[in-house]
């Protein structure tokens, strides 16, 4: 598409993969809604630079070479994350 491309539904809109879909944005990607509803049977992993959130059913994985709390306390000891202990 050499310009704008819209698309405008009166009602629900869907789209079906049989394999993989893959949306590439040469700028920013921008969705307004009043609720976002993400959901996969397995795994969704979100990643940015070198940091990522992982999300299984059964955890959720933080990952960063940094993870600042401004204005919180948190004790890692082992496996246990405290919170403002």
């Amino acid at each position: 598409v050499g310009a704008a491309y819209v698309t405008t539904a009166g009602g629900n809109f869907g789209e079906t993969a049989k394999g993989k879909l893959s949306i590439k944005v040469g700028g920013a990607f921008l969705m307004t809604s009043p609720a976002i509803e993400i959901e996969a049977e397995s795994e969704i992993k979100i990643t940015c630079g070198g940091s990522s959130i992982t999300i299984k059913s059964d955890s959720i994985e933080i990952k960063s070479p940094a993870i600042p709390a401004p204005g919180a306390t948190i004790t890692k000891t082992g496996g246990k994350i405290q919170h403002n202990p």
